[in-house]
């Protein structure tokens, strides 16, 4: 009613036949406005291979990712991330639309990990996390490669924007 509608309600005894019972009619305006466009759906989110040997890291970075609608596979270190690139590439031809690395892990540096990654899935974007001033200047990685810690959640989700409007291109090879 609020609304300038009606509401009419016709209740009848119950007779057993079809029709009797109550019957509730609503009436509601016409709108006078354009229908608002659709909203577009919302695009998928990206598959992120997230390596950070340290557990707490991994798991929230993993849970940021995932309440934005990400979906992220988590890998203790370089040899796990390695195993799951390459299990990835034998079930689907390669999934991964970004592989997400810390810089300092133990075995494999950041760097030696996006670079035998992207070996196995040259389509993969790399985005490198590290709280290193510099980094080694024989490093392949552009500056578009690397996510400086600490960083924000929105300077994470400005950089997966623009992964995601890039086609891939893989860091160069050493």
């Amino acid at each position: 009613l609020q609304s300038g509608g009606d509401v009419r309600i016709d209740s009848r005894p119950e007779s057993g036949a079809p029709g009797s019972g109550t019957i509730v009619t609503l009436l509601l305006p016409r709108a006078t406005e354009q229908a608002a466009a659709p909203r577009p759906a919302p695009r998928p989110g990206l598959r992120i291979l997230v390596a950070d040997d340290d557990a707490a890291v991994r798991r929230m970075t993993g849970e940021i990712l995932a309440e934005r609608g990400h979906h992220p596979v988590l890998a203790a270190d370089a040899a796990q991330a390695l195993a799951i690139l390459e299990k990835d590439l034998a079930d689907t031809g390669g999934s991964f639309d970004v592989l997400l690395s810390d810089y300092v892990m133990p075995g494999t540096n950041g760097v030696a990990l996006i670079l035998m990654a992207q070996a196995l899935q040259p389509r993969m974007h790399a985005l490198l996390v590290t709280g290193h001033a510099e980094l080694d200047p024989d490093d392949p990685l552009r500056p578009q490669d690397i996510l400086r810690k600490p960083f924000t959640i929105a300077a994470l989700e400005e950089r997966l924007a623009l992964i995601r409007a890039a086609p891939a291109t893989p860091a160069p090879a050493a």
